[in-house]
């Protein structure tokens, strides 16, 4: 896609991952600025762009079942750890929703925009997580306050999408190590800017009791396998625990990552200034279907 050389952004988590499939109801529905303190994570109502003069109620979602699943790649954590811009250790207040990426939260069919379209949405779920923060580890943009109101893609425990942890897993009241980044996410009714895990469950990792941090699912995975039956004459499986670094052993890899510049890598981090050119540039293709030139570039190039 071509772009002006102002509103061209680097590679990010968007442009190599989940695109715009990812969510979010209509613009302002996160309250106030990410990083503001108190910044209310489920507003009662919102507006829908389709018909600014009517508030749509916006409610969790009563029909969570989808079989979407966002693709999405796998990244080197050491990546993850040197390009995130925000990176915060905290605790779940709340987790909201689900809401469907619709006005009014619910489940919606009609996709609009052509299927080839760069600026295409479809229907997806989200939560919205809000935590109060207890360190900021990194801070690029001066974007964080006392609390953060993150969107997570997928909707999570109880919820019968095939991606219901795709953003992470959240529990109210545990303690969790984030590396967050403003995103454009689109809904069907608007886009806007907001804050979510830098690379997906990737991003999302939780402090143990014993102060050990974990990878995101990783618990999960290490229940299942504590309960696997072994038959007889087959061979054990191997131990269940890993090597898990303690918090702050893990916060020194944290603040140890970009100790060297790392070129490649740089191509992975973006602004929120990079963030709202690409709502721009994406509102633009869907108000006029064109998809804009390169300056100096003519039509026929």
């Amino acid at each position: 896609m071509g772009t002006s050389a102002a509103l061209h952004v680097r590679r990010s988590v968007l442009a190599t991952a989940t695109v715009f499939v990812v969510v979010l109801a209509a613009c302002g529905s996160t309250g106030q600025d990410p990083g503001s303190e108190g910044a209310p994570t489920t507003p009662s109502t919102t507006s829908s762009i389709t018909d600014a003069g009517v508030a749509v109620e916006r409610r969790p979602a009563e029909d969570t079942s989808t079989d979407v699943s966002a693709s999405r790649i796998w990244l080197d954590e050491k990546i993850i750890l040197y390009a995130a811009p925000m990176v915060v250790v905290g605790t779940v207040r709340e987790v909201a929703g689900p809401f469907w990426n619709s006005a009014d939260g619910q489940k919606w069919t009609d996709q609009p925009g052509a299927m080839d379209s760069p600026a295409r949405t479809v229907p997806t779920l989200y939560r919205e997580v809000a935590i109060d923060i207890e360190r900021v580890v990194r801070d690029d943009y001066q974007q964080l306050g006392t609390t953060v109101d993150v969107v997570a893609v997928g909707g999570g425990a109880g919820s019968d999408d095939a991606d219901a942890f795709g953003g992470g897993r959240f529990v109210e009241g545990e303690r969790v190590v984030l590396f967050l980044a403003t995103q454009a996410l689109c809904s069907r009714d608007d886009m806007v800017p907001v804050v979510m895990p830098f690379w997906a469950f990737q991003s999302v990792h939780h402090v143990g009791a014993d102060g050990l941090v974990m990878p995101d699912g990783a618990a999960e995975v290490i229940e299942a396998r504590r309960n696997v039956v072994v038959s007889p004459g087959d061979p054990e499986p191997p131990p269940v625990q890993g090597d898990f670094a303690t918090l702050d052993e893990f916060l020194a890899m944290v603040e140890d990552s970009r100790t060297v510049r790392n070129q490649e890598w740089e191509g992975y981090r973006t602004t929120p200034a990079d963030i709202d050119a690409r709502i721009e540039i994406m509102k633009q293709i869907l108000e006029t279907g064109v998809i804009p030139q390169e300056p100096g570039r003519g039509v026929s190039e």
